[in-house]
């Protein structure tokens, strides 16, 4: 669920938890993509990922991908089991900050 933007002048701060998904057939892996307001230029992007489900199996973040759209920001997160090519059948959830200039 992403929460409502936090707006100092002209700094925008969006925060947000959602669910990843499980590309087709590859349940070792996880990714979400969301869609924000447009930034100038690259945002800041923290992120961690985390699992209510997990008996410790953990996913860690490998790429954040930040694509500049013409009306908004899309950023593309990605995950991996630690344990290489394990598979997991748990819900992983990204909690995500993001930071930067807006006009």
């Amino acid at each position: 669920m992403q929460n409502p933007d936090i707006i100092i002048n002209d700094m925008c701060i969006c925060t947000g938890r959602e669910e990843m998904q499980i590309p087709t057939g590859v349940t070792h892996v996880r990714q979400l993509t969301i869609s924000l307001r447009k930034f100038i230029g690259i945002p800041v992007v923290t992120a961690t990922v985390e699992s209510p489900d997990s008996n410790g199996t953990m996913f860690c973040l490998w790429n954040i991908n930040i694509v500049d759209q013409p009306n908004q920001t899309s950023i593309k997160f990605s995950a991996a089991n630690v344990l290489f090519r394990q598979p997991s059948d748990f819900k992983y959830f990204v909690s995500y900050y993001v930071t930067g200039k807006i006009k």
